[in-house]
């Protein structure tokens, strides 16, 4: 069984999917949480660029993901799924198609571009309005701040803003993720303005594992 968790930063996303993995842990089953980027080379790549180090243009940025998402599938995904183990993975395919469009990006390009990765058995689009994400994001890099400030951390990946994060650009990204559903089976947009657990009793609901 392959999930995907995707939606508008500070939607919550992160959260469901370790929940979810918690969940079916407790219920014995194999399975693996992974997200994207990776944490392969190319993935490596895309944290320097998104964090602003780097300049890369939409398309550019856009095929970096792809090709990521080409390199998670062989290493990660792809042996998982084969040998009976659950995949939850915390972004997909479907963070190139609405955040490239919502850059500007031709959409039938992203499409055909990650038409041969496999569409997963569940994907759950945390939704939630882009003044709320971005009460959640300022909120999180605050206490980071604090954090850093009482016990000397630095070089966090998530301290900073990255260039994704402006209520208008997030509204277009949600309008796109929300657009997607008339074109992919299983693919389910939640609330998630309430709060955490009635999010998760609904994704459990649907999964039904």
């Amino acid at each position: 069984m392959l999930v995907a968790f995707e939606g508008i930063d500070g939607s919550g996303k992160s959260m469901q999917a370790k929940l979810l993995y918690a969940r079916l842990k407790a219920k014995r089953r194999k399975v693996i949480l992974t997200y994207e980027p990776s944490n392969g080379p190319i993935g490596g790549m895309l944290e320097t660029a998104i964090k602003k180090d780097r300049e890369m243009d939409n398309q550019t940025l856009q095929l970096f993901f792809t090709a990521d998402r080409a390199y998670h599938l062989l290493y990660t995904i792809r042996p998982a799924l084969d040998n009976g183990i659950d995949v939850i993975t915390d972004r997909y395919m479907f963070s190139t198609i609405a955040y490239g469009a919502a850059s500007g990006l031709d959409r039938k390009w992203l499409i055909e571009l990650n038409k041969l990765f496999p569409v997963p058995d569940f994907t759950f689009v945390l939704d939630v309005k882009p003044e709320t994400a971005m009460k959640r994001i300022t909120e999180r890099a605050l206490k980071f701040a604090e954090s850093e400030a009482r016990y000397g951390l630095r070089g966090k990946a998530g301290a900073s803003r990255d260039i994704f994060e402006t209520v208008k650009f997030l509204g277009r990204v949600r309008d796109e993720y929300i657009r997607m559903k008339k074109g992919y089976s299983r693919y389910y947009v939640i609330d998630s303005e309430e709060d955490p657990e009635s999010t998760e009793a609904r994704i459990d609901k649907i999964i039904n594992v």
